[in-house]
């Protein structure tokens, strides 16, 4: 596979913590010099509430509860503003507990057939096991959890499916996710900000490297 199979590609970054979405508003960035005003005055509001604020700006999705923020696009070009808005968010909100990171990066790829694409659910999900229970057995989802392949606390979790946006296609998700080392002494997000700061732009060339060479097994 190459990297023109890929049809559609999304990123997102997702704290697990104690947060309060009504700070999350487009003005509030603009003001903190991390977007410009025009950016600010151009955003779509979908709600901004003590308990919820989504809304997206510059091709960026900001989705924040009280126990959720999650920043993703579709957008190439704005992986890594992604990254650069985050930092520069919870540099100013370093107090805010965050005890989880997400690091997300999702693929849809375009086969060059039918044939190769169930030839592809064959092989990452044989069906021989399935054939005296099922009828015509497919795949519709499949989830592989591995150890993290570094010291830090969480895990690496690659889901496969069938893609509903492009046929005959696939659809590879890849989460890389961090636990803070000692939630007891947790006391704000400084470990998560580093993390990202030093693992994002490796995790979006490990995980578009993965996804590529489960392709090339088909």
């Amino acid at each position: 596979m190459a990297d023109s199979d890929i049809k559609l590609e999304s990123a997102s970054i997702v704290f697990l913590g104690s947060f309060n979405p009504k700070i999350f508003h487009p003005v509030w960035f603009a003001s903190e010099n991390m977007v410009s005003k025009q950016e600010a005055e151009s955003a779509e509001i979908s709600v901004i509430h003590p308990e919820l604020s989504s809304f997206s700006m510059s091709k960026i999705q900001y989705e924040v509860t009280r126990d959720r923020f999650v920043i993703q696009t579709t957008y190439t070009p704005s992986f890594a503003v992604m990254k650069d808005l985050v930092l520069g968010a919870f540099g100013l909100l370093h107090y805010t507990p965050v005890h989880s990171m997400g690091l997300n990066h999702e693929f849809h790829f375009l086969l060059d057939s039918e044939e190769t694409w169930h030839r592809f659910g064959h092989k990452v999900a044989p069906k021989e096991i399935w054939t005296d229970i099922l009828e015509k057995p497919g795949t519709r989802k499949l989830i592989m959890e591995g150890v993290r392949p570094d010291q830090r606390k969480g895990y690496v979790r690659v889901e496969i499916a069938p893609s509903i946006q492009v046929h005959p296609g696939v659809f590879i998700a890849i989460n890389d996710h961090f636990q803070v080392a000692e939630p007891k002494s947790n006391a704000g997000c400084q470990e998560m900000l580093g993390i990202l700061s030093k693992e994002w732009d490796l995790f979006l060339d490990s995980s578009r490297q993965s996804a590529l060479r489960l392709l090339e097994r088909k």
